[in-house]
Protein backbone atom coordinates (compact mmCIF):
# COMPACT_ATOMS: atom_id res chain seq x y z
CA UNK A 1 0.00 0.00 0.00
CA UNK A 2 1.26 3.45 -0.90
CA UNK A 3 0.65 6.57 1.12
CA UNK A 4 -1.66 8.98 -0.69
CA UNK A 5 -0.29 12.51 -0.91
CA UNK A 6 -2.24 15.71 -0.68
CA UNK A 7 -0.85 16.60 -4.13
CA UNK A 8 -2.40 13.42 -5.58
CA UNK A 9 -5.77 14.30 -4.04
CA UNK A 10 -5.63 17.86 -5.37
CA UNK A 11 -4.55 16.63 -8.82
CA UNK A 12 -7.46 14.19 -8.99
CA UNK A 13 -9.96 16.84 -7.91
CA UNK A 14 -8.81 19.10 -10.77
CA UNK A 15 -10.18 16.56 -13.27
CA UNK A 16 -13.46 17.50 -14.91
CA UNK A 17 -15.00 14.23 -16.23
CA UNK A 18 -15.02 11.49 -13.61
CA UNK A 19 -16.48 7.98 -13.79
CA UNK A 20 -17.96 6.64 -10.57
CA UNK A 21 -17.62 2.86 -10.54
CA UNK A 22 -20.15 1.39 -8.16
CA UNK A 23 -22.75 4.11 -8.61
CA UNK A 24 -25.92 2.64 -7.14
CA UNK A 25 -29.42 2.65 -8.57
CA UNK A 26 -30.64 3.24 -5.00
CA UNK A 27 -30.93 6.91 -4.19
CA UNK A 28 -29.96 6.92 -0.51
CA UNK A 29 -26.49 5.40 -0.77
CA UNK A 30 -22.95 6.62 -0.25
CA UNK A 31 -22.16 6.32 -3.97
CA UNK A 32 -25.14 8.47 -4.91
CA UNK A 33 -24.12 11.04 -2.27
CA UNK A 34 -20.72 11.21 -3.95
CA UNK A 35 -22.26 11.51 -7.45
CA UNK A 36 -24.51 14.33 -6.24
CA UNK A 37 -21.67 16.17 -4.48
CA UNK A 38 -19.47 15.94 -7.58
CA UNK A 39 -22.27 17.16 -9.85
CA UNK A 40 -23.07 20.07 -7.52
CA UNK A 41 -19.43 21.14 -7.72
CA UNK A 42 -19.39 21.21 -11.51
CA UNK A 43 -17.90 17.83 -12.34
CA UNK A 44 -19.24 15.78 -15.23
CA UNK A 45 -20.13 12.49 -13.55
CA UNK A 46 -20.34 9.26 -15.53
CA UNK A 47 -21.87 6.40 -13.53
CA UNK A 48 -20.57 2.87 -14.10
CA UNK A 49 -22.97 0.06 -13.29
CA UNK A 50 -22.88 -3.35 -15.01
CA UNK A 51 -26.68 -3.67 -15.18
CA UNK A 52 -28.10 -0.13 -15.35
CA UNK A 53 -28.58 2.09 -18.40
CA UNK A 54 -29.01 5.11 -16.13
CA UNK A 55 -28.25 6.07 -12.57
CA UNK A 56 -29.75 9.15 -10.99
CA UNK A 57 -30.88 10.50 -14.35
CA UNK A 58 -27.41 10.15 -15.87
CA UNK A 59 -26.47 7.71 -18.62
CA UNK A 60 -24.59 4.78 -17.09
CA UNK A 61 -22.05 2.48 -18.71
CA UNK A 62 -21.33 -1.18 -17.93
CA UNK A 63 -17.57 -0.60 -17.63
CA UNK A 64 -14.95 2.15 -17.76
CA UNK A 65 -13.72 0.83 -21.11
CA UNK A 66 -17.25 1.25 -22.57
CA UNK A 67 -17.42 4.98 -21.79
CA UNK A 68 -17.27 7.30 -24.79
CA UNK A 69 -15.90 9.85 -24.83
CA UNK A 70 -13.32 8.75 -22.27
CA UNK A 71 -13.18 10.08 -18.73
CA UNK A 72 -10.30 11.93 -17.07
CA UNK A 73 -10.38 9.82 -13.92
CA UNK A 74 -12.19 7.04 -12.11
CA UNK A 75 -13.53 7.01 -8.57
CA UNK A 76 -13.98 3.43 -7.34
CA UNK A 77 -16.73 2.91 -4.77
CA UNK A 78 -17.26 -0.83 -5.13
CA UNK A 79 -16.45 -3.57 -2.64
CA UNK A 80 -12.73 -4.21 -2.30
CA UNK A 81 -13.20 -7.67 -3.85
CA UNK A 82 -13.95 -5.93 -7.17
CA UNK A 83 -10.86 -3.72 -7.17
CA UNK A 84 -8.61 -5.97 -9.26
CA UNK A 85 -11.21 -6.23 -12.04
CA UNK A 86 -11.81 -2.47 -11.93
CA UNK A 87 -8.06 -1.82 -12.10
CA UNK A 88 -7.84 -3.99 -15.22
CA UNK A 89 -10.84 -2.17 -16.74
CA UNK A 90 -9.16 1.20 -16.09
CA UNK A 91 -5.92 -0.07 -17.61
CA UNK A 92 -7.79 -1.21 -20.76
CA UNK A 93 -9.50 2.18 -20.98
CA UNK A 94 -6.19 4.02 -20.58
CA UNK A 95 -7.26 5.84 -17.42
CA UNK A 96 -4.36 6.39 -15.07
CA UNK A 97 -6.01 8.65 -12.50
CA UNK A 98 -7.87 6.26 -10.19
CA UNK A 99 -9.18 6.97 -6.66
CA UNK A 100 -10.01 3.90 -4.57
CA UNK A 101 -12.16 4.47 -1.51
CA UNK A 102 -10.15 1.80 0.33
CA UNK A 103 -6.69 0.28 -0.15
CA UNK A 104 -5.91 -0.09 -3.85
CA UNK A 105 -4.72 -3.28 -5.51
CA UNK A 106 -1.02 -3.60 -6.29
CA UNK A 107 -0.07 -1.53 -9.28
CA UNK A 108 -0.87 1.86 -7.93
CA UNK A 109 -3.57 4.41 -7.65
CA UNK A 110 -3.66 8.15 -7.67
CA UNK A 111 -5.53 8.12 -4.34
CA UNK A 112 -6.51 5.39 -1.91
CA UNK A 113 -8.02 5.09 1.57
CA UNK A 114 -9.59 8.54 1.43
CA UNK A 115 -13.22 9.65 1.41
CA UNK A 116 -13.76 12.00 -1.55
CA UNK A 117 -16.54 13.85 0.31
CA UNK A 118 -13.99 15.01 2.86
CA UNK A 119 -11.70 16.55 0.24
CA UNK A 120 -14.12 18.37 -2.07
CA UNK A 121 -14.64 22.11 -1.78
CA UNK A 122 -17.21 23.02 0.87
CA UNK A 123 -17.71 19.62 2.52
CA UNK A 124 -20.79 19.06 4.67
CA UNK A 125 -20.55 19.30 8.46
CA UNK A 126 -19.80 15.61 9.10
CA UNK A 127 -17.00 15.46 6.51
CA UNK A 128 -15.53 18.77 7.70
CA UNK A 129 -15.54 17.41 11.24
CA UNK A 130 -13.93 14.15 10.12
CA UNK A 131 -11.19 16.03 8.28
CA UNK A 132 -10.62 18.32 11.26
CA UNK A 133 -10.32 15.39 13.66
CA UNK A 134 -7.86 13.66 11.34
CA UNK A 135 -5.84 16.86 11.17
CA UNK A 136 -5.76 17.04 14.98
CA UNK A 137 -4.46 13.48 15.30
CA UNK A 138 -2.05 13.86 12.37
CA UNK A 139 -3.50 11.29 9.98
CA UNK A 140 -4.16 13.55 6.98
CA UNK A 141 -1.98 13.03 3.91
CA UNK A 142 0.91 15.45 3.59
Amino acid sequence: MTQTSRAAIESFLKLKRIAVVGASRKERTYSRMVCKALTERGYEVVPVHPEAAEVGGMEAFPSVAAIAPAVDGVLVLTRKESYAAVAEDCRKAGVGQVWYRFAAPAGGAAVENECPLMWMDHPDFIHSLHKGLRQLVGTLPK
